[in-house]
């Protein structure tokens, strides 16, 4: 992965010389080549730049960082559309309905047999290699919806 040590300068607020990162990234098991940063195979957290610079951080020490106010001032506000939904939410609630939470995979038995709907394959997008029983991406809500209300009765 290539990186800048401009960049990594201006994201941590230091003055380090591109022989003091690789040192740093070193001391955090990643290698350095041609200002491109060799990432072993098991740090599967490293997907940008910006993980880079946060590895140097940890390896030249957080202690070490004088905390500072930033130069802009913003004001935090809930986004327009989280308080929409949390409003609606709120109103299903009120009249006693529930939420519901189901996973996106399913089989083809709970989505159409157990139904006794017929196969649509357009409809049917399969998973493969699946390390589940679940294979394909649930077509409906609904079947998964019959399921969690018939565990969940007390008729």
């Amino acid at each position: 992965m290539k990186f800048s040590v401009k960049n990594i300068n201006k994201t941590l607020g230091l003055d380090l010389s591109e022989t003091e990162i690789k040192k740093l990234l070193a001391k955090m098991g990643i290698d350095c080549k041609d200002n491109k940063a060799l990432i072993p195979a098991y740090r599967t957290d490293v997907l940008h730049e910006v993980d880079l610079a946060e590895d140097v951080a940890i390896a030249y020490g957080y202690n070490k960082f004088i905390p500072e106010l930033p130069q802009i001032s913003t004001i935090g506000r809930e986004d327009d559309l989280a308080i929409r939904k949390r409003k609606i939410a709120e109103i299903l609630i009120g009249l006693d309905l529930l939420e519901i939470s189901t996973y996106h995979l399913s089989t083809k038995e709970k989505q159409f047999k157990n139904l006794n709907i017929k196969e649509f394959k357009p409809m049917m997008i399969e998973v493969e290699d699946s390390k589940t029983e679940n294979n394909i991406l649930r077509a409906s809500l609904f079947p998964q919806s019959i399921k969690v209300l018939s565990e969940n009765s007390t008729a």
